[in-house]
């Protein structure tokens, strides 16, 4: 049976220091992608983000709101239909209004909730702000699952490509205080935001499809040398490094250590116009993916 692929494109990827698709080619014509290395200029706040949203809602909007309305309004749903799936996945949601709304009650010992912040902690506030001030009336669904949500990705779009010929995928996690509290693991997270448009392509033998699952370390490493590029996240591109023919590149320099880096990773190949084939894997609880690009 001749193996379907599945196309991203209106795709768009926003953090402190890339706003645009060229950045990211500029960043993997000078190397970032080749290291598991932070920019000394990432930072927790990306500039702009309030930009051309003509909506006095705005002024209520979190950083978490802001960047999945920038990322769909100039990526996944710029061209979108009325029939278009959108679907976002967040790890921690809007962690920093649970936090202040803890804060109220627990530090500032507040008997009562401000509606304001209770309307705004759910975890689907986003696409709710989103959908009001362009009144959309596509069907939403939001997935929050913490640290597991890339995971909730993988499991869901391999589904989903089987039923539904084209949806729209948002992603994105936004800073909050509240992490620093964490003592056992110390996440390098900040805030990143990505769209796009997910299409079957029954044109031509290109794009993405989930070629393997619940796979040990050892089959991922032996399937890994029919690519020529291999996108990983960071723990296996040190253990890979060095001991690959394909060129090795990561994510984690635009994502750090992000649950839902797989989401961004997925669409790299497509940014960056990497043609032949290339793998792009990851793993959740000692058990390995790998989608296979073919472009």
């Amino acid at each position: 049976m001749e193996q379907e692929f599945t196309y991203i494109r209106d795709i768009h990827f926003i953090n402190s220091n890339v706003s645009s698709l060229d950045s990211l080619r500029e960043m993997y014509s000078n190397g970032l992608f080749s290291d598991v290395k932070l920019p000394e200029n990432l930072s927790q706040e990306i500039p702009g983000l309030s930009d051309n949203i003509k909506s006095p809602l705005k002024r209520r909007m979190s950083q978490l709101s802001l960047g999945v309305y920038q990322a769909l309004q100039n990526g996944g749903a710029k061209n979108l239909r009325e029939d278009d799936e959108i679907y976002l996945f967040t790890s921690f949601a809007e962690i920093d209004t649970s936090n202040k709304i803890i804060a109220d009650l627990e530090l500032n010992q507040s008997k009562l909730v401000s509606p304001v912040l209770f309307h705004n902690s759910v975890h689907n506030t986003p696409l709710g702000y989103y959908t009001i001030i362009n009144k959309y009336h596509n069907y939403c669904l939001a997935v929050s699952d913490g640290i597991n949500t890339g995971k909730s990705f993988v499991d869901l779009i391999k589904f989903l490509v089987r039923i539904n010929p084209e949806f729209v995928i948002v992603a994105g996690d936004e800073y909050s205080s509240f992490y620093d509290l964490e003592v056992k693991y110390k996440y390098q997270l900040y805030p990143s935001f990505v769209s796009y448009k997910i299409q079957k392509n029954v044109d031509e033998q290109k794009g993405f499809f989930l070629k393997h699952e619940n796979c040990s370390w050892e089959q991922i490493k032996s399937f890994l040398c029919d690519y020529e590029y291999v996108f990983a996240d960071k723990e296996s591109f040190i253990e890979l490094k060095d001991k690959v023919n394909a060129e090795l590149l990561t994510d984690y320099p635009i994502v750090g250590d992000a649950p839902i880096s797989i989401i961004t990773r997925l669409a790299l190949p497509f940014i960056l116009s990497l043609h032949g084939k290339t793998a792009v894997i990851g793993h959740f609880k000692g058990k390995y993916f790998l989608f296979e690009v073919v472009l």
